[in-house]
């Protein structure tokens, strides 16, 4: 390494510094944090977002999970109540037209109250009203 510097009175001070070059270049390796999980649950899976509702129903499926998946809020709520137990978990958007998310839950959780809800938002917690907290089981059945 090599290091100089040049003062000029009135004009400043210019440092130089020069590091030995690198004869090859060397990458970190990543090592993987693991496989990803998979499983065969079945997902309801709702967002007035079409686009959403395609990615996340492929990405769903290539994990392994059984998906159905809408656009629309009430017609989820209609394919609930026909068979409540048809479904493992829900995954809903929460800023949805004509039923909101938390309203989604609340409807779901009157007809199945250990129903397994993950509600998905982009706006920040204090913009959400929170539901009642409660303990739910993992899809494992392991906690």
């Amino acid at each position: 390494m090599k290091f100089s510097n040049k003062l000029s009175l009135g004009k400043g001070t210019i440092f130089e510094i020069y590091f030995p070059a690198l004869e090859k270049m060397f990458e970190e390796e990543k090592k993987p944090l693991g496989q990803v999980k998979g499983g065969s649950e079945k997902v309801l899976f709702v967002d007035d977002e079409e686009s959403m509702v395609n990615l996340n129903h492929q990405r769903l499926e290539r994990l392994g999970y059984q998906v159905q998946s809408t656009t629309k809020p009430l017609e989820a709520l209609e394919w609930f109540k026909a068979d409540p137990d048809q479904f493992d978990v829900i995954i809903t958007d929460m800023t949805m037209p004509r039923l909101t998310g938390d309203r989604l839950t609340a409807e779901v959780l009157k007809i199945r109250p250990r129903m397994l809800v993950i509600i998905c938002t982009g706006y920040s917690i204090t913009a959400v009203q929170p539901l009642p907290e409660r303990r739910v089981p993992s899809l494992s059945g392991h906690g």
